[in-house]
């Protein structure tokens, strides 16, 4: 007679267990299997001794499995797709980038309305209830960047299930959420007068009204960086916050004057490609020039070296902010944003637009434009961007560039 069991048996130190049903003789096993979660599978056998044989196999299998990454859903349960999919940005989120919002896109909207739906069932009609549940839980609409994101999501999801052979090409929805373009206008920006009394406050005011050294730090480092971006045209985030020493030197114009020059390494809008920009420089000792100096003099490992000897050196390191500072961008940001609060700065006078670290990067070009110091053609290749944008986004200031021939010499 086959040897039986009424016990529920723990095998692998309680990573899995073998059980009975109550009107069944066979043996089962429960498992956990990765993001797949608690599996249940029959053994096919009466006998415990090759009911154990046969779990400690399928367990070992598992554990394979996941020491290799290779995990299969388990069904075309959306939810069990969009499990692996979400542990797969699991090891690349940090908290803040993109798998970080992609991720919380998966769990907290996706899976609670589609997980129990087939993937391969899933019509392009439900994606406006979805929009809809969205809105419901968020207690607003979304944005589109939030919509951008979810449809991201859904993209990745869509594509694992054929890859992994749980829905075919054809069965992936042709349109996922509608995305309405929205007319959005600028940041406020700063007159010159404006941004000459910021600069003057953070320079004789801003660091002294600090209540500790590590604040003053803090602004000092404010201060530099407010400099370098209205003076470059860069933008706050990513693009300046990962500029090496290295990636700054000094050029010379066609009149033999020395420039400042920076690579954007990551730049925004020109996918895998960096672009070179020209700062606009008042001397080696002055403005962006004496910002970087500035820079410098506090580094404990380069404080006793010039701006010149530190250009030379092409340290490899970042100049704004630490290795593995991945908060640097939402610091800065906060403090400008205090600082504009404080000084009854955080509105555009004229157009009563929020002012954000963004608008000294819209500070650069009204100042571009107002001064004719470069085409239009010109300006787009040195922020990043296009004519059409600039055309589109600054049209008040290019229509200024043509006020002097409205007037009557006599």
């Amino acid at each position: 007679m086959p040897k039986k069991s009424d016990i529920n048996i723990h095998i692998n130190d309680g990573e899995a267990m073998l059980y009975r049903r109550e009107r069944s003789s066979y043996w089962y096993l429960r498992y956990k299997e990765g993001v797949r979660g608690w599996q249940r599978k029959s053994l096919g056998t009466e006998d415990e001794d090759r009911a154990r044989e046969k779990a400690k196999q399928i367990v070992a299998e598992s554990l394979a499995r996941k020491t290799l990454g290779i995990e299969s859903a388990p069904s075309t349960n959306f939810r069990s797709i969009a499990q692996i999919v979400n542990d797969k940005l699991s090891k690349i989120s940090n908290g803040k980038n993109n798998p970080y919002h992609l991720k919380l896109a998966i769990t907290k909207y996706l899976i609670p309305f589609f997980g129990n739906k087939s993937v391969n069932k899933i019509k392009a009609t439900e994606f406006k209830d979805y929009v809809s549940f969205v809105e419901k839980e968020m207690k607003k609409s979304p944005s589109t960047t939030t919509l951008r994101k979810h449809n991201s999501a859904l993209t990745m999801i869509f594509e694992y299930a054929v890859e992994v052979n749980k829905m075919e090409h054809y069965e992936v929805p042709k349109k996922l959420l509608t995305i309405k373009r929205e007319k959005i206008g600028k940041r406020g920006s700063f007159s010159n007068d404006e941004y000459q009394s910021l600069i003057r406050y953070m320079e004789n005011n801003y660091e002294k009204e600090a209540r500790s050294v590590n604040e003053k730090m803090k602004r000092a480092l404010l201060r530099d960086y407010a400099l370098f971006l209205a003076n470059s045209g860069v933008r706050c985030g990513t693009e300046s916050a990962n500029i090496k020493w290295r990636h700054i030197d000094w050029a010379k114009t066609p009149n033999g004057s020395d420039v400042l020059t920076v690579f954007v390494e990551q730049s925004k809008t020109l996918k895998g490609k960096g672009r070179k920009v020209g700062l606009i420089t008042r001397g080696k000792d002055k403005g962006v020039a004496r910002a970087l100096t500035r820079i410098i003099s506090r580094s404990e490992k380069y404080k006793d070296l010039t701006l010149d000897k530190m250009l030379e050196k092409k340290v490899n390191e970042y100049v704004f902010r630490a290795e593995g500072d991945i908060n640097f961008t939402t610091n800065m940001g906060r403090m400008f944003d205090k600082l504009m609060r404080d000084l009854d700065m955080k509105y555009d006078k004229t157009t009563n637009n929020v002012r954000t670290l963004y608008s000294l990067r819209h500070f650069y070009v009204t100042m571009a434009l107002k001064n004719e110091r470069m085409s239009i053609a010109q300006l787009a290749l040195i922020i990043g961007t296009s004519v059409k944008m600039i055309e589109d986004y600054y049209t008040d200031d290019i229509n200024a560039m043509n006020y002097d021939g409205l007037v009557n010499p006599n």
